[in-house]
């Protein structure tokens, strides 16, 4: 439980510290590209600090609040930065945690996330509807990448319930 409450904390400071850079000029897909990569790496960095703070399941199998900078920023500014967030996640997952079948698969489910956000994103009229039909798409891509990783089904389910309702 403190590693999610270490993950929403992490996440308040982390948009507490870019508000001030997007008074001016507000996230939207009509930003440069380049703008939209850095805002891309920037996810993808906040996605690596987040599995700094991961909850350790069983084995290498982690799980933590990492989705949540991708479909943001795939909602508000599209796949040229979602895919370069999710390729840094998916990267860094490897890299802190080594290489496994389980860091594979959840590198792959992240960077399946990444591209599929930004298609779904224009679908949905309105924001708010949006940033949730990506988290609920996210969210049962990473539980079932969790269903298939974690061993013992009964202790899964209530992570499952409270990971549902912290990212929700």
């Amino acid at each position: 439980m403190r590693e999610f409450f270490a993950n929403i904390c992490i996440i308040c400071t982390f948009i507490c510290m870019a508000a001030p850079a997007f008074r001016r000029r507000a996230l939207s897909r009509r930003l440069p590209i380049t703008w939209k990569i850095a805002l891309g790496l920037e996810a993808g960095t906040l996605g690596v600090v987040l599995m700094a703070y991961s909850l350790h399941l069983s084995g290498d199998t982690i799980t933590d609040l990492r989705h949540l900078p991708v479909i943001v920023i795939a909602a508000y500014v599209g796949a040229w930065a979602s895919i370069p967030a999710a390729c840094i996640i998916a990267g860094g997952r490897i890299l802190m945690f080594g290489l496994s079948p389980t860091a594979l698969w959840a590198a792959w489910h992240m960077l399946v996330i990444g591209v599929v956000s930004p298609w779904l994103a224009p679908r949905v009229r309105t924001m708010a509807r949006r940033v949730f039909v990506l988290n609920l798409y996210a969210l049962t891509e990473i539980s079932y990448n969790l269903w298939m990783s974690v061993p013992d089904k009964h202790t899964l389910w209530p992570l499952l319930l409270l990971f549902w309702m912290l990212s929700l």
